[in-house]
């Protein structure tokens, strides 16, 4: 019976040997894959673009900052302009109104004579 057994050992150890060789052959190619891959120095240009990345996202941040303050600015400039021109179009309109009487006033005072009953001669 123990001739059996070291029978099926003898036997089975070339076929776990292979596998075990071929799993090690896959394994060190894997590494000398890698190693060719030159990994750190991709990840330090990695790292460095992400540097990069995050600088230009803190100046959109930044732009977008100004951006806003020179739109609330110019916003209420243009306030102030609207108000200005309305006053500078009230003021026209005002004195528009105050030569149109001015000119029509001497006009009402003669309508007003005119319109006065003639004095009347006593004897």
């Amino acid at each position: 019976m123990t001739e059996e057994v070291f029978d099926n050992v003898d036997s089975t150890i070339p076929g776990r040997l292979n596998s075990m060789e071929q799993e090690v052959h896959t394994l060190k190619y894997r590494m000398d894959r890698n190693d060719n891959e030159r990994l750190p120095a991709r990840v330090g240009t990695l790292e460095s673009s992400v540097d990069y990345l995050v600088s230009v996202a803190d100046t959109a941040k930044n732009t977008h900052t100004e951006v806003i303050g020179i739109k609330a600015s110019v916003r209420t400039v243009s306030r102030v302009m609207v108000v200005l021109f309305s006053l500078l179009t009230l003021a026209v309109a005002a004195a528009g109104v105050a030569v149109t009487y001015a000119s029509l006033a001497p006009k009402l005072d003669a309508i007003i004579i005119d319109k006065s009953p003639a004095p009347e001669a006593d004897e």
